[in-house]
Formats: C-alpha cells, sequence, structure tokens
C-alpha cells in the first residue's frame, strides 16, 4: 500500500513538473499585443470578447468591428463558433478591465488543462509513464506552444474534447448518469467552441461499443449522449446561418468537400508536408510515425487512433483551408501525443532505457523550441497604424483600411470600417464615403501610382510618421 502511494505522490509530482514547465514556456509575450502568427484569427476572437463587455454580454449576437456591406447602419455579426473563451474574457475584462495579458492566460488555463486531461485517459489505461510521456509531449509540439497562448479557439475546444473523452472512459468502467452528462456537456462546449472537433464521436462510439457491444443501438445513453452533445451546436449554427444572413458576411468554421482534387497536386502535398514539420517538429513527427506504427492494441491506444483518424478525415474534406491556416492541423496533436507517448513506452522496457528515452525528449524538445521559434515574430505595423487612427479618430468614425482582407487594423484602432483586400478602386472608395466612412488607411500601396495620384487629388493627405513612409492615411471629409 505505501509503495503505491509512494508511486502516484511521484507521478503528480512529474506531472505537476511538466505543467509548471508547460505553463513558463506559454508566458513569452504575455503582455505582447496579438501581433504574431495567425494574428488576424487572434483578434477577430478578440473583438468578440471586447464587444460582449462593452454591450452587457448579448451572446446570441456578437459582433466585430469591420462592416461587410456599404450601409454602416447594418450589424456586423460574428457568424461562426459561439466563442466560449470569449465569454469568460469579457467577464474578466468586467472585473479587471481590458489588457491583453487576461485573454492569453486564459487559453493558457485551458492549454494547461488538455494536458492534464489527457494524462488522466492516458495513464488510466496504459500507466503512469505513457500517461507522463503524453503530457509532455503535447505540451511541447509546436503548435501547442505556440497555439496554446494565443486567443484563438482551437487549442480550448481540444481541451474540452479531451476531458469529454476522459469523462467518458471514466464512465465506460463505472457507469453512471452523472459521469455520462459530464461528458456530453463537454463534448457540447467543446463543439461550440470549435465545430471541426465534431470527430470526437468515433473515439466516443467505440468506447460505448465497449460497454454495450452489439446492443449498443437499444440503449438510452448514447442518445441522450448524442443529443446533450450535438443539439447545442445545432440550435447556434442555425442562428448564426439567420446572423449572416442580416449581417452579410458568413465565417463559416469549414467548407467541407470543396475542391478535393488539391490532393492530387503535388506542390499542396509538400506544403501539407512542411506544415505538419512545421506543427510537429522533426523529431516530434518522427515520434508520431513511430507512435502510428509501432502501438499494438488496447483501450487507449484505439482512443488516440480514432481521434487521429477522425481529426485526419476531417482535414482530408478540407484542403483548400489548409494553405491559409496550417493552425487546422493542431486537430491531431492530442491524438498524435498520445500515440507517440506510447510507442515511446514500448521502446524502454525497463529503467536501462530510460537514459536514452531523456536523451531523445531533450532532442526533441529542443527541436519543438527552434521549430515553434518563427511563430513569436511580431508583424508591428498593423499594430501601430491602428494605434495611430485611434489617435486620429474620433470613436464614432468610420474607417477605410486596404489591409489584405485583414481585421488586424480595425481591431486596434478600436473603430468600425471596412477591410478591404487590395481593391484601389476610387469609385468604391467614394460610394463608401457617402456612406460614411471618414478616414482612408493603407499599407504598401506604393504600387498603386495612379490610384495613390488620384486619392491626392480628392482628398487630404495625412503625412505618417518619418519612419513608415510606406503608410498612405486620407481625410475623406474636410
Amino acid at each position: 500500500m505505501d509503495d503505491n502511494i509512494e508511486g502516484r505522490s511521484s507521478n503528480h509530482k512529474w506531472l505537476l513538473l511538466i505543467l509548471i514547465l508547460a505553463f513558463i514556456t506559454r508566458l513569452y509575450g504575455l503582455t505582447a499585443p496579438p501581433w504574431d502568427y495567425h494574428n488576424w484569427r487572434q483578434t477577430v476572437t478578440l473583438m468578440v470578447a471586447r464587444n460582449f463587455a462593452r454591450h452587457d454580454f448579448a451572446l446570441l449576437h456578437p459582433q466585430v468591428l469591420w462592416i461587410a456591406h456599404t450601409q454602416p447602419s447594418d450589424p456586423s455579426y460574428f457568424s461562426a463558433e459561439f466563442s466560449f473563451q470569449s465569454v469568460i474574457a469579457a467577464f474578466m475584462y468586467k472585473l479587471f478591465g481590458e489588457s491583453e495579458a487576461i485573454p492569453r492566460l486564459i487559453v493558457i488555463a485551458f492549454s494547461l488543462s488538455g494536458i492534464y486531461f489527457l494524462y488522466r485517459l492516458v495513464r488510466r489505461h496504459a500507466g503512469p509513464l505513457a500517461g507522463c510521456l503524453a503530457a509532455f509531449i503535447y505540451s511541447m509540439l509546436p503548435f501547442h506552444l505556440f497555439f496554446g497562448r494565443v486567443f484563438m479557439p482551437d487549442v480550448p475546444a481540444l481541451s474540452l474534447a479531451i476531458a469529454a473523452l476522459d469523462f467518458l472512459d471514466r464512465w465506460a468502467d463505472y457507469p453512471n448518469w452523472r459521469m455520462l452528462t459530464g461528458a456530453a456537456v463537454l463534448a457540447a462546449l467543446a463543439l461550440l467552441q470549435k465545430l471541426t472537433v465534431a470527430f470526437i464521436a468515433l473515439p466516443a462510439l467505440y468506447l460505448f461499443w465497449l460497454v454495450y457491444g452489439k446492443h449498443l443501438v437499444v440503449r438510452l445513453q448514447p442518445y441522450v449522449f448524442a443529443t446533450v452533445t450535438f443539439l447545442p451546436s445545432i440550435i447556434w449554427y442555425g442562428h448564426a446561418m439567420s446572423l449572416a444572413r442580416q449581417s452579410g458576411f458568413a465565417m463559416q468554421p469549414y467548407r467541407v468537400g470543396s475542391h478535393l482534387e488539391l490532393w492530387s497536386n503535388a506542390s499542396f502535398l509538400r506544403q501539407v508536408q512542411s506544415a505538419l514539420v512545421e506543427g510537429f517538429s522533426p523529431v516530434g513527427l518522427l515520434l508520431v510515425v513511430l507512435g502510428v506504427f509501432w502501438n499494438a492494441g488496447g483501450r487507449t491506444v484505439w482512443i488516440c487512433r480514432l481521434w487521429l483518424a477522425g481529426a485526419g478525415a476531417t482535414l482530408v474534406l478540407i484542403p483548400e483551408l489548409l494553405p491559409e491556416n496550417h493552425y487546422y492541423l493542431s486537430l491531431l496533436l492530442p491524438g498524435a501525443a498520445g500515440l507517440a507517448a506510447l510507442g515511446l513506452t514500448r521502446l524502454t522496457p525497463n529503467r536501462y532505457a530510460h537514459l536514452l528515452l531523456a536523451i531523445v525528449l531533450v532532442l526533441y524538445s529542443v527541436g519543438a523550441v527552434y521549430s515553434a521559434s518563427p511563430f513569436y515574430i511580431a508583424d508591428r505595423w498593423p499594430w501601430e497604424l491602428g494605434r495611430l487612427l485611434n489617435s486620429l479618430t474620433a470613436p464614432n468614425d468610420l474607417i477605410i483600411t486596404e489591409s489584405g482582407g485583414s481585421p488586424n487594423i480595425l481591431y486596434y484602432a478600436d473603430r468600425r470600417g471596412w477591410m478591404l483586400n487590395r481593391t484601389y478602386d476610387l469609385a468604391f472608395i467614394e460610394r463608401l464615403v457617402t456612406a460614411g466612412a471618414r478616414y482612408y488607411a493603407a499599407l504598401d500601396t506604393d504600387d498603386q501610382p495612379d490610384f495613390l495620384r488620384a486619392m491626392d487629388a480628392r482628398y487630404e493627405r495625412i503625412l505618417p510618421p518619418r519612419e513608415h513612409s510606406g503608410w498612405h492615411i486620407y481625410r475623406l471629409v474636410p
């Protein structure tokens, strides 16, 4: 009994060290603006949080700052996922005021909880070494290192999905309604946060099969789980379609089955391969491949395999989104980390192999940090231009931003307006001025001399700071 207690205590110490390491590695840039990798997706979610806080939690009508139609009187609804993390951030904004650190800390908390629940899920049937390895590998994967600290919906959705499977796995051992309901509620929150995690239905179905076998279809529990899990998302996304019709803008979570022919394109396949190395690191990808082909059977192995299969099938169905959205590959991370850990445990049958294991983990960690380092490079210009526009304009002024279709400048300026994608059409600008636009701002339009001459002839140019000669700012009304 004492040995078991001592062993559990030692395992908990290792888990605590892993969580502390994960927390420390996610603190980099805690108070920095959201100007790093995939910054446009960060600012979208931050807009929703800021809107909730400023408009008394209008949860059914989340809004963003960009205007989809010409008329600014049209609402600017965010018609995608129900951002559970934005609700938490808005509540924290109300308590402590708006800051850059609060949203990052929320995602870090979700990230650490996902590491913890993956540890529990793997440890329960594969042992403490496998649980610790899964937690460590998952925590250090480059995409998890980075996206586990930025205000995007992906890591919180993954953490909720892992927690749901952990609860359901415990229910499979000791069936009771409390555990089943908890699993279903967590799964429902995961799908509301990001619909792409719907593939957890595969490992969930496997667990129900373990309990009921061929009698699965005549038992009540699977139907209750499916209803609680999927009904909130069905209701929400039906509502989101209504918001899209009102605002004229639909930000779909993904487009299933579009441009599947991309998978036969060699250059596209090379790009996906490069993104996998980017998200897993070379050593991490080798560990995942080892885990996929080295493991035998067992409940944990099959849960991780079905996670990986479901996530992979989801990615196969959305090829057109992958080139611009590498972060979708984060769907693979938990299942891949679990399989890599289980494969490593088979390579370390005794304590004499632990030195080799330590060397492998050190190489993996160094490679993971190196692979993640480019993600932190700051894209400062939209932030600096946005802050300048904030100082030049009044809170109700509408601005036009030539930003490549990115909402970053609008978010940093804290102003409503239009985000154009290399339009450079004076007639269109004039229509927006008629609709109420007061300022125009663009980055790097020196390759459009004719457009700039026409703007200079029509509107007043505001000289930017000397170090930003590539900026072009115009006051559109006297």
